[in-house]
């Protein structure tokens, strides 16, 4: 077999190795895609089928809610409240009456909601909202359904109950025989009805004596399921408890408890692939915050990826079979042009390692392996030269470094004269000429060391504070400045110089019709993520119109103050920058500025 390969020719030695080549990568290929579809349609399928759910239980909550907020309308009824704070007195000719009035304000709250199937009024003695009904309940079957009881703990809350047998609960004889009817497993709304309204400033509340009627509304568990029984999905709802209140396949009956497969998905939200009965299934779950009912759809996995699995298998054996019939195309046309022009490239290799670049490798008469010549040709005349370039850019670099050293000469003999002025200055006695020095020098110091865009806000504000010194000493006697600013607001780090074109402006500008008493006011306040900064003078102010302008020099790069500050904190922050001015004539100007927090 070894002499058979070693007797092949390149050609068909390249061919060989190419169809093989091919062909391992056509099957590595073909897995890769079929287990990346079959993944991602899986997890695509699980959100779409997540998202039904959510979208379902997005539906009966409004519905529940709608429910809810009708009865919390009824709370404040003043027709009710008149009959049920005097119902103790009434006759039975007179509660008729009053069940006119009881049912017409129940049906004006809701006769409007579809999916309402019942709503009556229960009190000791009567029960309001039977007539013309199909549900009808005697007052000793309430009190033993154990409604009054959750009523009352529910403390005038509604509160949902399903999963329940309505013959069995109201123990009815009758609806015990019956297999079949509309309202057997409904979902109902329990509220204590504490009726209460007020008029002229006087809250009007049941008597004492009077015990709260109960109001429940019936809804078919039919109603319930139309909600979100509408793709064929096998999909049930259960109560905080477990027990099933609603659904929409034979294997979770209604009144059941909800499979244990699903015990710790109760009360939560998700969806997850698992074994449901010896089946690999995806499990789609949400839960319903006020009721705490969670719906769960449950969809085998083999249905879902059935057809499109034998889509992809398709597909990937028509791809494999055209690239099988390109690579051996591809194979031998390559072949035919590799073989010779290889050892002329394999000469020149061997020369360029010698350090020769004499750019003379033979060019092909046509093909691929002329324009490799060509670039092969090209390439050893560009190495030539980049390698003068790189000489020459070398001895540019350390023309630069001897420069760059020249500079940092010049700040260090400014600060070494400062300082010999500041001893002179110290030793005639001369005090404020020292303090000015050393504040000139600081901020010379502050402007070479630090080069950064941004630094600490307490930098700047040192910075701005050794500026008003200097110019309070040109302009004696004339302003003050005063800095409110937290020192935990230190921290933050700000634009450098922002600060000093609007104090300047103030002086400069504001005060220029005062000999004295100037103050500027520089103050920052925290507001969630941002800093806003206030400068403002006691100044000469400007009218509407020097405002207006002022703010036009500055969107249009004029000026230079204000201008200035405008451009850099735009240019910076963009959109997160906000800039507001105020002014009165003759009381002074104030500038808002508003930056983000930065660390």
């Amino acid at each position: 077999m070894l002499k058979l390969i070693s007797s092949l020719t390149i050609r068909s030695k390249l061919i060989i190795v190419l169809v093989l080549c091919m062909v391992m990568l056509s099957f590595s290929v073909a897995y890769r895609l079929f287990s990346f579809y079959i993944e991602d349609m899986a997890e695509s399928t699980s959100k779409n089928v997540y998202s039904i759910v959510q979208r379902s239980n997005e539906l009966i909550e409004a519905e529940l809610n709608r429910i809810e907020d009708a009865s919390h309308i009824l709370l404040s009824n003043q027709r009710c409240y008149d009959v049920f704070s005097t119902i103790n007195q009434m006759s039975t000719s007179e509660i008729m009456m009053a069940e006119r009035v009881v049912e017409e304000e129940l049906g004006k709250q809701f006769s409007l909601i579809d999916k309402v199937y019942q709503t009556i009024l229960y009190s000791p003695g009567w029960i309001f909202g039977q007539n013309s009904t199909q549900i009808i309940l005697g007052t000793e079957q309430v009190r033993k359904s154990g409604f009054l009881g959750i009523s009352s703990e529910s403390g005038g809350a509604a509160k949902w109950i399903g999963g329940y047998d309505f013959g069995k609960r109201f123990d009815s004889k009758f609806l015990m025989t019956k297999e079949n009817y509309d309202y057997r497993y409904p979902i109902t709304m329990i509220r204590s009805m504490n009726f209460q309204y007020s008029k002229n400033g006087i809250r009007y509340t049941l008597p004492e004596d009077v015990e709260p009627p109960v109001l429940m509304v019936f809804m078919t568990e039919k109603a319930l399921r139309q909600m979100y029984d509408h793709n064929g999905i096998e999909t049930f709802i259960m109560d905080e408890d477990g027990i099933v209140i609603s659904s929409n396949s034979n294997r979770f009956s209604i009144a059941s408890m909800y499979p244990p497969e699903v015990r710790n998905f109760s009360g939560s939200s998700g969806y997850v692939n698992i074994n449901f009965l010896g089946e690999d299934t995806l499990l789609c779950y949400d839960t319903i915050t006020s009721t705490g009912w969670t719906m769960v759809m449950m969809v085998p996995m083999r249905a879902l990826m059935e057809d499109m699995r034998n889509e992809i298998i398709d597909l990937l054996k028509k791809m494999i079979i055209v690239i099988l019939i390109t690579s051996v195309i591809i194979a031998v046309l390559l072949s035919n042009t590799i073989t010779k022009p290889i050892a002329v490239l394999v000469r020149s290799a061997r020369r360029i390692a010698k350090g020769e670049f004499t750019a003379d490798t033979p060019v092909p008469k046509g093909g691929d392996f002329k324009t490799l010549a060509e670039t092969f040709n090209y390439m050893e005349t560009e190495i030539m030269n980049l390698i003068e370039k790189n000489y020459i850019i070398s001895l540019r670099e350390k023309d630069t470094q001897i420069m760059a050293l020249s500079l940092q000469i010049n700040p260090h003999f400014l600060y070494n004269t400062l300082n010999t002025i500041n001893m002179l200055a110290i030793q005639d006695g001369n005090e404020k000429i020292s303090d000015l020095i050393v504040s000139l020098s600081e901020m010379l110091h502050y402007t070479f060391k630090n080069t950064e865009e941004k630094i600490l806000l307490s930098d700047e504000l040192r910075w701005i504070q050794n500026y008003s010194r200097i110019m309070s000493a040109r302009f004696t006697g004339k302003f003050t400045m005063q800095i409110d600013i937290p020192d935990e607001l230190l921290i933050y780090k700000v634009p450098k110089f922002f600060l000093q074109p609007l104090v300047e402006n103030s002086i400069i500008h504001g005060f220029a019709e005062l000999t004295e008493g100037g103050v500027i006011h520089i103050s920052l306040e925290k507001k969630e993520d941002t800093l806003n900064f206030i400068i403002s003078d006691n100044g000469k102010g400007m009218t509407q119109e020097d405002i207006e302008n002022s703010v036009f020099r500055a969107s249009q790069d004029k000026g230079i103050g204000i201008s200035n500050v405008h451009r850099r904190l735009t240019l910076i922050y963009g959109e997160r920058y906000h800039v507001h001015v105020e002014s009165t004539l003759g009381k002074g100007t104030s500038f808002y500025l508003t930056i983000p927090c930065e660390l």
